[in-house]
């Protein structure tokens, strides 16, 4: 059938292997990721497990205690998400999304270099995995994605598996088959190829699908199945109508458990003064620092996640800004959860319940800059907070994140007066609504005229 082969449409998708873990092991060679079972926890959950770890059993979002029971017998280690602990401890991104920016713009150059600069569209589908449609299929499919393969391997040491077919559907499963074997490529192309492929996929491996019926081992077996809605149905013969998404993201966020605590305490917790209101109203919005023996981390969280997530947005919307250039956002919005059944967010335990409410307002401008030592000590504060790395930490750093703590500890504050005061279970701070930036004016806009240039503009228009 037409559909399905690579004349009709080629789609591309590149998945970046046991990513987590091998941003890890660029910083720890120790980490023996092709022999060695490892896992990557936080928070009480695994995020990410090694195809070692996998085959004995390990799984994404068990707890660590059970992960680590099933690798110690063959000498397999558990590896914690990077952390900031100031203000912290918190998990830290950076490292994940600065390699993640590095595998796309070397995806980037590969594909430009493989096709001559001819247009192809690229679909970040998440941190670790890409979706590209070349606009002509290459005359040898396998050859040119091992060409990108290996380009984008070179540069950034990430190992990345390949699949293509007539659509993201098939691309996306192509890659999940081709995961482990020899060149890490798999490509489908044409009807027999396509059945040949939904045949050894497992059921549970079709998008949307939450639970296989009964019967039901491969995607091929959902094929005419009664009890598998319409659209799902489609999909088991693999057949996927969707466009990539080439936009930039409408929105940028960060989000933080804050153990059931009542809301006031997120924005006046105890402990050593940070910023100061902006307005001069009011008592100065106050974070509790991190120390050793005060207790466990839940329990210090209320006093400084409010300022965790200000750093961590302002650092989002720097690393937006080099992946989408000159953007910015024009509205703030918080968003919180309401608690469930536990206080801890433990995988397996009802930690949030309901809905969500949403709260927005302007996003706000920079705040007047501080004196140069204050300006000087907060970033030597976040740098010397995150002991995985060296951060760059850019050193205007503190009106911007003084700004968005000011503008969400208000917001904050004037939802629990007329809210009482609720218990909140998770906080998000979105940067949402954004527009292009002014353009830089031209640097003779800055110099007045000199006297003969105002002479002769005079006598143009006086001519006119």
């Amino acid at each position: 059938m037409a559909e399905f082969e690579l004349s009709t449409r080629c789609v591309l998708h590149f998945d970046l292997d046991a990513f987590f873990l091998a941003v890890h092991a660029r910083r720890d060679p120790t980490l023996d990721l092709d022999n060695v079972p490892v896992v990557l926890w936080q928070y009480q959950d695994v995020i990410c497990a090694n195809r070692a770890a996998k085959a004995l059993g390990v799984k994404k979002h068990m707890r660590p205690d059970p992960a680590r029971a099933l690798v110690a017998p063959a000498d397999g280690k558990l590896v914690h998400a990077f952390c900031r602990d100031w203000p912290g401890p918190r998990v830290r991104y950076g490292p994940y999304n600065a390699a993640s920016r590095e595998f796309f713009d070397a995806l980037a150059q590969a594909l430009r270099d493989a096709t001559g600069g001819a247009a192809t569209k690229l679909e970040k589908g998440s941190i670790d995995e890409a979706f590209v449609e070349l606009a002509a299929p290459p005359r040898d499919a396998k050859a040119f994605c091992l060409r990108v393969k290996r380009a984008v391997e070179a540069a950034t040491s990430l190992k990345v598996t390949v699949g293509c077919g007539a659509n993201r559907l098939l691309a996306k499963l192509a890659s999940v088959a081709a995961k482990g074997s020899p060149d890490a490529v798999r490509v489908v192309d044409g009807a027999d190829a396509v059945d040949a492929l939904l045949k050894a996929s497992p059921a549970d491996k079709l998008p949307g699908l939450k639970t296989a019926p009964p019967g039901a081992e491969s995607i091929f077996d959902l094929q005419g199945r009664g009890d598998v809605d319409e659209a799902l149905r489609a999909k088991s013969f693999g057949r996927d109508s969707t466009e990539l998404k080439t936009d930039a993201p409408k929105s940028v966020q960060v989000s933080s458990w804050t153990g059931h605590t009542r809301m006031a305490r997120l924005y006046a917790g105890g402990g050593a003064t940070i910023f100061r209101r902006r307005l001069g109203a009011g008592a100065p919005w106050t974070f509790a620092p991190h120390g050793e023996g005060v207790g466990e981390s839940h329990e210090r969280r209320p006093g400084w996640v409010l300022l965790a997530l200000a750093v961590d947005l302002e650092e989002r919307l720097r690393e937006d800004a080099a992946r989408h250039g000159r953007r910015r956002p024009t509205r703030l919005t918080l968003t919180i959860r309401g608690p469930g059944g536990h206080h801890l967010p433990i995988p397996g335990f009802e930690y949030c319940k309901g809905g969500s409410t949403a709260k927005s307002c302007a996003f706000p401008k920079p705040a007047r800059a501080p004196a140069a030592a204050d300006a000087a000590a907060f970033v030597e504060k976040v740098r010397g907070g995150v002991s995985s790395e060296a951060v760059d930490v850019p050193a205007d750093v503190y009106p911007r994140v003084h700004a968005i703590l000011d503008a969400a500890a208000a917001c904050l504050e004037s939802w629990a007066r007329s809210h009482g005061n609720p218990e909140v279970a998770r906080l998000t701070l979105s940067a949402t609504h954004f527009e292009a930036a002014p353009a830089a004016r031209p640097v003779t806009d800055f110099f007045k005229p000199s006297p003969r240039k105002r002479a002769a503009a005079a006598a143009a228009a006086a001519s006119r």
